[in-house]
């Protein structure tokens, strides 16, 4: 056949091969090489090269490093079974696997520069086995605390210390790593409890606030000047005070040397819930440095905040829904330029420096919440929010009878924020099972 002439029925095949369907193509296809012989055979073997590409061996190292740091776990195993061009480049980048172990919740605050995409990579085996442990509960183990003869009515957590306030007009004070009460002091009735180092306050029915020696077990004095019920406390020793919420619709700020009511302030409902903290940043009505003073209402759904220096009217934030049903009282913290106060299943958020809500999220019975994790208790178990994939994981505890939770304390919080290099350990979280008097301990 002629070249002009090949030309023109070149032409009019193709024409007549792009009216045909998918199929069609296909079959025609298939027919033209039932036909070819050795030498178009081999053509077509040829043509592999020029259709399938290899875009990781052609791009450059750093922007192949790049674009596989994006992908998950499994994602990444898969490419190392592509070839070994593929398993070299995977295996040798160090922020490949750096970013798989983020991806898993790994704090960046622990990222190490001097390690290789060894290390990395066994971490994020590590952490691959550590989340299927969260996953099935295979990482908590539990235990129970006895000793209480009345319903206990308040407990509080830190550095390895539990202390527990009951009906029976005592306070217990238990080694969470022995399990082991190591002192028991006689007390008044306790709504709420509090402690640093040794010094160890506690909220009362009777209305009152006491101040009490944890080595010795005595007394160091009373504070009277509430006339209900006081529901929380909490104390700065830096700022040498403490501050009481109570039935009387107020807040004071007590001396943490003597007997003195330093302030008072007035709220419009009950107060279930009051922090005092050392501020981080500058806000609208507060200066870095300064002690500010949170309280949760109890029907309002009002966090109120007020400055310990100043004379200004506090400001107030609303939180979106209705008073906790659960939770003897509504969970309430600063964490850095961040408000966070949780009423019933909803976390609230808001931006310290603006007042401003930032978001809110669910998450029943909230115990604590930090920038890669979240705690929450439900009926018979708990919850892990896992921020950093947005899956939420619940452990049951059907065996021990935990009922519907109202009176928990957080445990060690760090692993909120983050894995590190080392394995957990410590209290996760307490929580109080009124059937029997005792507390439920759930540990690493």
């Amino acid at each position: 056949m002629e070249s002009e002439e090949f030309d023109r029925w070149k032409t009019t095949m193709l024409q007549s091969f792009s009216g045909l369907s998918d199929r069609q193509k296909c079959t025609a296809l298939e027919s033209l090489i039932d036909i070819c012989g050795p030498a178009q055979l081999t053509y077509l073997s040829e043509l592999q090269t020029l259709i399938q590409r290899d875009f990781l061996k052609l791009l450059p190292l750093e922007i192949s490093y790049h674009v596989i740091k994006w992908l998950d776990i499994d994602s990444l195993k898969t490419c190392c079974l592509v070839s070994k061009k593929w398993s070299d480049v995977v295996n040798g980048c160090a922020k490949v696997w750096l970013a798989a172990c983020h991806n898993l919740g790994f704090n960046k605050k622990h990222d190490a520069a001097d390690k290789n995409a060894h290390y990395w990579k066994t971490m994020c085996r590590s952490l691959t086995e550590k989340m299927k442990a969260l996953t099935n509960g295979s990482s908590f183990k539990w235990n129970l605390l006895e000793g209480h003869t009345g319903i206990i009515t308040a407990i509080y957590y830190a550095n390895g210390i539990l202390v527990s306030g009951s009906y029976d007009l005592t306070v217990r004070i238990w080694n969470v790593n022995s399990n082991e009460c190591k002192k028991v002091i006689q007390t008044h009735s306790c709504a709420d409890i509090k402690f640093v180092g040794n010094q160890l306050v506690t909220a009362s029915y009777n209305c009152t606030v006491g101040l009490w020696d944890m080595e010795t077990g005595s007394n160091v004095r009373m504070y009277v000047g509430h006339t209900s019920a006081v529901f929380c406390v909490d104390l700065d020793v830096t700022a040498q005070i403490i501050v009481s919420g109570s039935g009387d619709c107020t807040i004071k700020v007590w001396s943490l040397n003597s007997d003195q009511c330093l302030k008072t302030f007035v709220c419009e409902d009950w107060v279930k819930n009051v922090i005092v903290e050392r501020c981080q940043t500058n806000s609208l009505y507060h200066r870095q440095g300064e002690m500010a003073i949170l309280g949760a209402e109890w029907t309002t759904n009002v966090i109120k905040i007020w400055s310990l220096s100043s004379d200004y009217a506090p400001v107030s934030l609303k939180s979106k829904t209705g008073r906790d049903i659960t939770m003897n009282k509504p969970y309430l913290k600063i964490d850095g330029n961040i408000v966070i106060c949780a009423w019933d299943k909803c976390v609230n958020f808001w931006n310290f420096e603006t007042l401003q809500m930032l978001n809110s999220c669910e998450l029943p019975c909230l115990l604590g919440y930090g920038s890669m994790f979240g705690l929450g208790a439900f009926y018979r178990g708990f919850t892990i929010l896992c921020r950093f994939n947005n899956q939420t994981i619940s452990n049951h505890i059907n065996e021990l009878h935990l009922g519907v939770p109202k009176i928990l304390t957080i445990g060690d919080d760090k692993w909120l924020y983050g894995w590190d290099h080392k394995p957990e350990s410590g209290l996760v979280f307490a929580a109080v099972i009124n059937v029997n008097h005792s507390i439920l301990l759930v540990k690493w």
